[in-house]
């Protein structure tokens, strides 16, 4: 934009707002000034909010928000403002020129590869502002001698502020170990049996899950979903310790693999026995600034989380719900209000959901988030560069979009 350009505000066909750009002109005389007037389409569907620039600048550069169709069921999507810069400006971009300023923050999950002092220096020359430490993994010694490693890395870095983050383990539901611990291949159309004894060590026809009320949870033709749903099964027939289903498809299957029941709610407490060890012997003892709190489904499940915090001396730890099931969707808003912040869990979410509605959801959460002054995070995000150095071109439009819906900060 130019100084004397007119910069005019359109909504459905009238003109909101115009007023002459009082900024500096750069590069030499621009061209005479114009103003352009363009109907933005207006109704039940979608909603759009039109900036056109004219004057002064040789190629106009428009500010438009982007239509958004009203999701039922979510409420209705917020539209964010975007840049379209025009081809000429993406054909001079050159790599060399540097990182734009960050729009967000981000999240990385610490993992043995990159728990050494160098590797986790780098992580943060390359832009992370949290480390995540998962409870599902570890005990408190390693996890310990990885946050010693952390707070060594960000001293070498004292101009950068790095938080720490704790995420529960929860109560997940998750298979059991095989006997002599080698995987086994399932066959579609071939019959599974899941057994509630943990302690029995599966093979090719019988395996074990930690949920003992699994047979009271499930009926025939529900679906039950392994390994972040690359194992579906479909339920044959129930019995008292036990559960027959039919393989639907091939697969590998190794020990202790998540397990998933769409549209079940799983009867069991946010906090575990582990969880609470966890909270009281760890995040308040080695201060950490967020807890993530796993499997939310209502408000008195951050309550409870809440209450664990202060009786252990931890009240100013920041409390992260983690919404990843049906029940925390239709529970939002009472959780937000609990919450100091929200997590978008799109992995084990779109286990719970169709995943072609987990974006509606994403939309729906960050909206309220941003309407909240809370901050929320998106997670499951540029998934293919743990094999592979760049992202697919999905994976790179998915991080910019989940940005301009709104979120806060993204999680790796």
């Amino acid at each position: 934009v130019h100084a004397g350009d007119v910069v005019v505000a359109l909504h459905g066909g009238e003109v909101l707002e115009e007023r002459e750009a009082e900024v500096e002109a750069e590069g030499g005389e621009g061209g005479e000034s114009s103003e352009e007037l363009e109907e933005a389409p207006s109704g039940p569907e979608c909603e759009m909010l039109t900036l056109v620039v004219g004057g002064g600048s040789t190629t106009p550069k428009r500010l438009q928000e982007m239509p958004l169709p009203k999701a039922e069921g979510f409420g209705v999507a917020q539209p964010r403002v975007l840049l379209e810069e025009g081809l000429g400006s993406l054909a001079t971009f050159r790599e060399a020129d540097g990182p734009l300023p960050p729009k967000c923050k981000i999240v990385c999950t610490m993992g043995p590869k990159c728990w050494s002092v160098d590797a986790l220096v780098g992580l943060i020359d390359a832009g992370m502002d949290v480390c995540r430490l998962n409870f599902s993994y570890g005990d408190h010694a390693s996890h310990a001698s990885c946050l010693r490693r952390i707070r060594e890395a960000a001293a070498l870095r004292p101009e950068r502020s790095i938080a720490i983050q704790m995420d529960t383990k929860g109560p997940e539901i998750r298979t059991g170990l095989l006997q002599n611990g080698k995987a086994v291949d399932l066959k579609a159309g071939e019959s599974l049996k899941l057994v509630t004894d943990y302690s029995f060590k599966g093979d090719e026809s019988c395996i074990a899950v930690t949920y003992r009320k699994l047979p009271l949870a499930v009926r025939p033709g529900a679906t039950i979903l392994c390994a972040q749903g690359a194992l579906v099964l479909e339920v044959v027939s129930c019995g008292p310790a036990h559960v027959m289903t039919k393989i639907m498809n091939d697969f590998t299957l190794g020990e202790r693999l998540s397990v998933n029941l769409p549209g079940v709610r799983v009867d069991l407490p946010v906090l575990q026995l582990k969880d609470r060890d966890d909270l009281a012997n760890f995040a308040v003892t080695q201060a950490v600034d967020y807890v993530a709190v796993s499997y939310v489904q209502s408000a008195a499940d951050v309550h409870q989380v809440r209450e664990v915090l202060g009786t252990s001396g931890g009240e100013t730890i920041k409390i992260i719900a983690k919404i990843e099931n049906e029940a925390g969707l239709r529970n939002f808003d009472e959780i937000l209000q609990e919450s100091d912040g929200i997590m978008v869990a799109r992995g084990d979410l779109g286990m719970a959901i169709p995943p072609e509605k987990v974006f509606l959801a994403q939309k729906m959460m960050i909206r309220k988030c941003n309407a909240m002054g809370k901050p929320v995070v998106t997670t499951q995000l540029l998934s293919s560069m743990a094999r592979v150095p760049r992202p697919t071109q999905a994976e790179a439009s998915d991080v910019a979009n989940a940005i301009f819906d709104g979120t806060d900060a993204v999680m790796l």
